[in-house]
């Protein structure tokens, strides 16, 4: 198992800022930079001391135009 993914058996969930930064086809420093700037709009979901992102929410904002968070605008 990658440690910037969590497997079950049927594709990714939820993957960590490495995981998403991958997905988005940016750096993972790009990815931070962007959401610490408010421009990523997708909650991040804690579990334990992990800050996990779902892949269906990072689909979701990239095929609703990548807007970023409400008070950025």
């Amino acid at each position: 198992m990658s440690e910037s993914n969590i497997h079950f058996g049927f594709g990714r969930l939820l993957v960590d800022d490495k995981g998403a930064a991958s997905l988005l086809n940016v750096s993972r420093v790009h990815f931070l930079k962007l959401r610490a700037s408010g421009r990523i709009d997708v909650p991040r979901i804690s579990l334990g001391r992990r800050k996990l992102y779902s892949v269906n929410d990072l689909r979701r904002w990239v095929d609703g135009g990548c807007k970023p968070c409400p008070k950025v605008r």
